[in-house]
Formats: structure tokens, sequence, C-alpha cells
């Protein structure tokens, strides 16, 4: 692999994870509602437990999902 290449494999990963959070944070109503939905939840842990897009946000946010995929 070349230098170009990595280069372009190390911020491609984040660009991806990114629009993964916006796209999450979007269809829970916005950053607010995402932070109070998650606080209701019982803070990260307990949602982490949750189902749906809360879920999925709250593992992409903590880095659970790339250890997850890693593991599974």
């Amino acid at each position: 692999m070349t230098l170009v290449h990595a280069f372009i494999a190390s911020t491609a990963f984040p660009i991806a994870k990114i629009a993964k959070v916006k796209r999450y944070i979007k269809v829970l109503g916005g950053l607010k509602e995402a932070a109070r939905a998650i606080k209701l939840a019982g803070g990260i842990a307990a949602a982490r437990q949750a189902r749906g897009v809360l879920r999925d946000l709250v593992i992409e946010i903590g880095g659970f999902a790339l250890i997850e995929s890693n593991c599974l």
C-alpha cells in the first residue's frame, strides 16, 4: 500500500463515521433531542443496551462499532 492509499483509507473512515453520526442525530430529531434521549435512557451505558437508532448512535460515538466488528 502506498502512502497515498494509506492517507485515503485513514481519512475515509472518520468521514464515514461522521456521516453515520449525523444521520442518526437527524433521525432522532436533532442534537438536543439525541442528547435528551441518551439522558432519558440512563446514560451512555444504558443507551447502548437500547434498540434502534439510539443504540446505533451510542455505539458509533463511543467507538464500540469498531470493537464489535472486530470481535463478532
